[in-house]
């Protein structure tokens, strides 16, 4: 997907209609998105929703939210700002769909009516379905009337579209907007989600993907940066055959681990498992084994000399070196430490690495000091650093702190060492030689948390492992990562988030891309009575 502008996407929009694809079944593909994304990553335990709706399109799309949420067992409201006389197409029709169903459906037409509704309503989150996309000048009225009330309330918010009253295009607030938790937009992305002010606005933003064509960005829409849906991702996701046996899916080696750190050897060992490599095995200071092993029962370990040292020594990585050709994938770095021993080690191991190779943490402040050993590394690896670790590797220069500064010190990084770099944080960016950035949209706040990127590690190693090219898995690993991440803090709440929570829902964030392909293809040309749905 793509950041383009309103224009753009409206254009794109007609042009889908052109060529075939009904409006109707346009809107029923983004609510159904919307549907699959609230229900299976941002809110899971979520049951008691109330739907905002206005009279156009978007009020279409919540319509169809809301069906599909009664269809599936929750409680649901609608709160309608428009009488049945007011709406026309789509949203019209969705409305009578919605209506044949036994789902609870108050209409307010003026602002004590919009007051009234959200006053009188307890429950566990609100869709935002008002304006969206279509806010024209100043909000005012019942519009800007269901705005300010929303915006009172404490309940989290998942906007449809965009957050009503925000200008999709610039990021401007006209007159008032809706303060969002999770934004599902459709189509591509909007290029206002770059702001930082509408990135606030918007909160988590996700990707749903309608069927719309891509196209080759213009200085009209401004950058030509990408980022991955939901569906994007499942397609690059290795699957598997009836025959397939471990050896098909990867052999993963982890370097990893220190005195005082042994946990990230088991974090990242653990993350490559749940990613689907067929086979872990960690390399960690033998002094270190007994601590290591009981954490890791599926992984196989490999006990390095360390002289006592609890560190990678260069006995160590000479021992290690006879291995290597046995390993399809090779994550390095997490919880390493920076002893002298290591860095030596580090020199000697790298020259001998052939296959593909994440480095991260430690392994990134080792290569800094030594730069010489980026010559050493093999054509397929991939660096994970986050700001402070990328301005060690950059000789201290800051990257900056707004999107269009740091995709510019990744590319040009990037391009510089011939490799792929995943540079961490709000909006992380991929940046690859000769290749469009990639913006990654999933996550939360509660990622910031010790031992994240150890994970990280491990779920892009077991990628390149099953043979997904490094931009690729780098791409698709930090979507996973972070779609984990938001189940994860959806059941524990982001200040309770911790890197095992990752671990534990990488199947479900693999499962949300990869094993439901079948079941929105249906949802794209049907609804469950065999009608075509619909959007515009």
């Amino acid at each position: 997907m793509q950041f383009l502008t309103a224009q753009t996407i409206r254009a794109l929009d007609a042009q889908a209609i052109a060529a075939g694809t009904p409006a109707e079944v346009l809107m029923e593909r983004a609510g159904y998105g919307a549907f699959c994304f609230l229900t299976r990553v941002a809110a899971p335990p979520a049951r008691r929703i109330l739907l905002l709706a206005g009279k156009g399109n978007n009020g279409g799309d919540a319509f169809v939210v809301a069906r599909y949420l009664f269809e599936h067992g929750r409680q649901v409201q609608v709160l309608s700002l428009a009488p049945e006389s007011a709406l026309r197409g789509d949203a019209l029709l969705n409305w009578q769909r919605l209506r044949a169903r036994d789902v609870l459906v108050e209409i307010a037409v003026d602002e004590a009516g919009v007051q009234a509704g959200l006053a009188r309503w307890h429950g566990d989150l609100i869709v935002d379905g008002i304006l969206g996309t279509g806010a024209q000048g100043a909000v005012q009225g019942v519009p800007r009337a269901a705005i300010d009330a929303l915006n009172a309330l404490a309940a989290p918010v998942l906007a449809l579209d965009m957050p009503s009253g925000l200008d999709a295009t610039t990021g401007a607030v006209l007159g008032a907007a809706v303060r969002a938790t999770w934004t599902v937009t459709f189509g591509h992305a909007k290029r206002a989600m770059l702001d930082a002010q509408a990135a606030a606005l918007c909160g988590r933003v996700e990707i749903i993907d309608i069927g719309l064509p891509c196209v080759a960005q213009d200085a009209h829409d401004g950058v030509a940066w990408e980022c991955l849906s939901a569906r994007e991702v499942g397609e690059l996701l290795p699957r598997r055959a009836l025959a397939d046996h471990k050896n098909r899916h990867g052999h993963v080696l982890v370097v990893a681990g220190s005195r005082g750190m042994s946990g990230a050897a088991v974090l990242c060992a653990q993350a490559a498992l749940r990613a689907g490599a067929g086979l872990v095995t960690v390399a960690v200071p033998g002094s270190l084994l007994p601590l290591v092993a009981p954490g890791m029962p599926a992984c196989m370990t490999l006990p390095l000399v360390d002289d006592g040292l609890g560190v990678l020594t260069e006995r160590g990585a000479q021992q290690l070196c006879a291995f290597l050709p046995k390993f399809t994938a090779l994550a390095c770095g997490p919880g390493l430490g920076q002893a002298p021993a290591t860095a030596a080690a580090l020199a000697l191991l790298l020259p001998q690495v052939h296959c593909p190779l994440v480095l991260d943490a430690d392994a990134l402040n080792l290569l800094a000091a030594q730069p010489a050993l980026f010559d050493a590394l093999p054509p397929h690896t991939v660096l994970t650093p986050h700001p402070g670790e990328f301005a060690r590797l950059c000789g201290d220069r800051a990257c900056g702190t707004t999107d269009t500064a740091r995709v510019a010190a990744a590319q040009q990084f990037a391009a510089a060492r011939h490799l792929v770099l995943v540079l961490k944080g709000f909006h992380s960016v991929i940046a690859a030689p000769g290749l469009p950035a990639t913006i990654n949209l999933s996550g939360n706040p509660g990622m910031a948390t010790a031992g994240a990127g150890d994970v990280l590690a491990g779920v892009i190693a077991a990628l390149l492992g099953q043979g997904l090219p490094p931009r690729d898995a780098a791409r698709s690993g930090a979507y996973l990562h972070g779609v984990a991440g938001d189940i994860a803090a959806a059941h524990t709440g982001q200040a309770a988030l911790t890197a095992p929570d990752l671990s534990a829902r990488l199947g479900n964030a693999w499962r949300y891309c990869g094993e439901d392909r079948q079941t929105r293809q249906i949802r794209n040309s049907t609804d469950q009575h065999g009608q075509k749905g619909g959007r515009r």
